[in-house]
């Protein structure tokens, strides 16, 4: 079970860095060199090497390709909550922003209409003269 988290974690980490990106540096060319470093290598963290990462899902990431097993979340159910619980939160600060643009643009609007209606009663007013 904790080789999958690893996987998964590794996956993570390539599809977040690019190609040949892994946690360990550079991929190595050959499956001896990879064991080499996966055993004596400590995982960088990938906030150093996909700097816009959210600082959330990067400490997810890193917590899943740490070389230590016990460092790694206990279970897949462990992950899944973690994931779960980073998705809830972005969809919450997501949906904040999205009001603060409906509100802004409701003020703008109301804005620009009332400076529609002002400049039409004083041209109406001119033309009362």
């Amino acid at each position: 079970m904790q080789s999958d988290i690893f996987s998964l974690g590794a996956v993570l980490y390539e599809l977040c860095c690019g190609q040949g990106q892994g946690p360990f540096g550079d991929r190595p060319s050959d499956l001896r060199s990879l064991a080499k470093q996966m055993q004596t290598a400590t995982a960088r963290p990938i906030a150093r090497v996909a700097k816009l990462i959210d600082p959330r899902f990067a400490a997810i990431i890193d917590r899943c390709v740490q070389r230590d097993p016990q460092a790694r979340f206990a279970s897949a159910i462990a992950l899944r909550d973690a994931l779960r619980d980073h998705i809830a939160d972005e969809r919450r600060r997501q949906n904040r922003t999205m009001s603060m643009r409906t509100w802004a643009t409701r003020a703008g609007a109301l804005l620009a209409g009332g400076a529609v209606a002002w400049g039409t009663s004083l041209w109406l007013r001119s033309q009362e003269v």
